[in-house]
C-alpha cells in the first residue's frame, strides 16, 4: 500500500515529524547530512530507545525504518551530484530544488514537447535486468537474442522484443553478456522463445514442482524431506525473481 510519505524526500519527511515524534527519537540524528554520513550499522544500534513503552518503541522503530528507506535515495542523490555527468559545463553541480512539492517534481519529469531535439540534453543510460517502472507497466525481462541484448515482454498474448526503454530523463538498456552476474536467458530466435511460451502454457504448479524436484535429486544427496524443501524453495525463489524488479 502506497502512503503519502512514500513520495517524500528524506528532508521533506523529517519536516513532517511532530514534536512527539522527535521526543521519541531522542539520541537519533535528525539532520539530513548527519543521516547520510552515519554508518548503516550505527543506525540499527540507535533503533532501540530507552525508557520507552512497547507502543513508543514500536513507533520509534517505524519512523527510523522509514528514515533508513529514504536515506538510501538521499545517499544516491548526493553521490550523483559529485559525479561528472551531474555537473554542467562550468563544473557546477546541478542540485535538485528541495522546495518543490512532490506534484511539481512529477510535472517537471514529464516530457516538454515544445523543446526541440537540438535543445534536449543527452540522456544517461542505465542497465536493468528487469523493468516494470515500479509495477506500473508490463514486466520487461532482459535477454540475449541472437547475441544482442534486448528486453522481452509478454502483453495481450503477444511476445515483444524491445531494444531499449526511453524515459524522459534516462534510457534503460538490457545488459550485455559480460555484464551479467549470472548466466543470462539466451535464445537464437524469436521462434525458440515462442516454443517455450507454448510449453509454459501447459505447465502447472505441480509439474513445475516435480521438475524442480527431479533436478534437485540429481545434484543433492539428501533425505526426502530436505529434497522437498529444496524443490519448493527453487519455485519460490523464481517467483520472487519475477515479482522483484530493479527498475
Amino acid at each position: 500500500m502506497t502512503t503519502e510519505s512514500d513520495n517524500l524526500t528524506l528532508e521533506e519527511y523529517l519536516t513532517t515529524l511532530s514534536d512527539a515524534d522527535k521526543e521519541l527519537l531522542k539520541g537519533f540524528p535528525l539532520a539530513v547530512d548527519e543521516l547520510i554520513d552515519i554508518d548503516e550499522d550505527d543506525l540499527d544500534v540507535l533503533k532501540t530507545g530507552y525508557d520507552l513503552t512497547k507502543e513508543q518503541q514500536s513507533k520509534r522503530s517505524e519512523i527510523i525504518s522509514k528514515i533508513k528507506h529514504l536515506r538510501i535515495f538521499a545517499v544516491l542523490e548526493r553521490e550523483a551530484r559529485e559525479h561528472h555527468w551531474y555537473n554542467d559545463g562550468n563544473g557546477n553541480g546541478k542540485k535538485a530544488n528541495n522546495n518543490q512539492s512532490s506534484s511539481e517534481r512529477v510535472n517537471q519529469s514529464k516530457p516538454d514537447n515544445n523543446i526541440s531535439e537540438e535543445k534536449q540534453p543527452l540522456k544517461r543510460q542505465f542497465t536493468a535486468y528487469k523493468y516494470s517502472n515500479r509495477g506500473k507497466t508490463t514486466l520487461h525481462e532482459a535477454i540475449i537474442l541472437k547475441g544482442r541484448p534486448v528486453f522481452l515482454k509478454y502483453e495481450n498474448g503477444n511476445l515483444q522484443v524491445i531494444g531499449h526503454i526511453e524515459e524522459i530523463n534516462r534510457i534503460i538498456r538490457a545488459p550485455s553478456h559480460e555484464e551479467y552476474p549470472y548466466e543470462p536467458y539466451e535464445f537464437t530466435s524469436k521462434e525458440e522463445i515462442q516454443s517455450y511460451l507454448e510449453q509454459s502454457k501447459q505447465a502447472t504448479i505441480d509439474s513445475l514442482y516435480l521438475k524442480a524436484k527431479g533436478l534437485v535429486q540429481d545434484y543433492n544427496d539428501q533425505d526426502k524431506n530436505k529434497l522437498v524443501v529444496f524443490a519448493t524453495d527453487h519455485i519460490f525463489i523464481f517467483s520472487r525473481q519475477i515479482c522483484n524488479n530493479t527498475l
